[in-house]
This record gives C-alpha cells, structure tokens and sequence, in this order.
C-alpha cells in the first residue's frame, strides 16, 4: 500500500491514474479496497501495488515510472489556479 498526501488522489477518476495509464503504468486505488461508506478518505489517498505477475527486472522501471507520476501531479496540485 502507498499513502499520497490529500493534494494527490489516488481516485480512478482522478488526475494520477491518468498521468499514470500515459507513462505505461497501473495501479489499484484505494477507493476498490474499500467497503463503500468506510475509510472514505484513506480510499482517496491510497493505492495498493501488485507486482506479483510482474517480471523482478521490470519491477524497478514501474517503481521510476509511478514516481515520475506522482511528482508529475504533486507540482500541478501545487500550483494555485489563475
């Protein structure tokens, strides 16, 4: 499991699991681990990694691509709107 900040939803619907899906990575949100009503905001924030069908070898470039996502959506949650 890996915790974001509340800047940074984790939502399928959200802006991270876009940004994501265009650097060829794939995450589980938390909002599908989740019983609908409970841990409402640890569903927004969270995501669960699988790597269990991934090759060990690959497992470090999909470590380097979801961090550049996440960096990726930290700054443009940063920048206030105009």
């Amino acid at each position: 499991w890996v915790t974001f900040p509340p800047s940074v939803p984790t939502l399928r619907a959200g802006p991270l699991f876009a940004t994501c899906l265009e650097e060829g990575v794939l995450y589980v949100p938390g909002e599908d681990c989740y019983e609908a009503g409970v841990g409402a905001e640890m569903a927004r924030r969270t995501m669960r990694l699988c790597f269990g069908v991934v090759p060990e070898e690959q497992i470090s470039e999909g470590v380097r691509r979801l961090a550049a996502a996440a960096r990726r959506c930290a700054a443009a949650a940063a920048v206030p709107a105009p």
